[in-house]
């Protein structure tokens, strides 16, 4: 097989996706009481909307990183991912907006909190990466595409 800058790309950006959001998964999903405490931080949801997110939005990004790593529901794994990203991209900034002083959550029980402006940009990389493969999916299955766009999916 020939490694061409694209397959390359599209491997590595389908590994840092999907490994990221099961990495983070299986922090959140091993202490579901912090992961819920860190939800209702943000003053967004009222409960018991933070529990049952904190109790299933852990498998969610779990199985949704397994089906971009292993391209099973893959467009639709990486469409409820990039979705996701601008759904949290949102919550923290809205948290950031209203000045609160919160663990963003992402990283469950470890608490590593990097601050609002780098995990924007964190999450901006991860959405860009989300679009990137979403369009270069789309690219590859149109049948009128160039002879590159119908290389293997890997």
């Amino acid at each position: 097989m020939n490694l061409t800058p694209r397959i390359i790309t599209r491997l590595a950006c389908r590994l840092i996706l999907g490994g990221f959001f099961i990495y983070t998964g299986m922090l959140k999903a091993g202490n579901p009481v912090l992961f819920q405490q860190d939800i209702r931080n943000y003053h967004l949801l009222p409960d018991p909307w933070p529990g049952l997110v904190a109790m299933g939005l852990p498998w969610f990004e779990i199985l949704c990183g397994l089906g971009v790593l292993v391209r099973v529901l893959y467009t639709g794994s990486l469409t409820l991912l990039s979705l996701s990203l601008v759904v949290f991209m949102g919550a923290i900034s809205s948290a950031w907006s209203r000045n609160l002083d919160i663990n963003c959550g992402c990283f469950g029980k470890d608490g590593t909190n990097i601050g609002y402006a780098p995990h924007l940009l964190l999450n901006t990389g991860l959405l860009a990466m989300g679009v990137w493969l979403l369009w270069d999916e789309s690219r590859r299955r149109r049948p009128d595409s160039s002879p590159e766009a119908a290389q293997p999916a890997v």
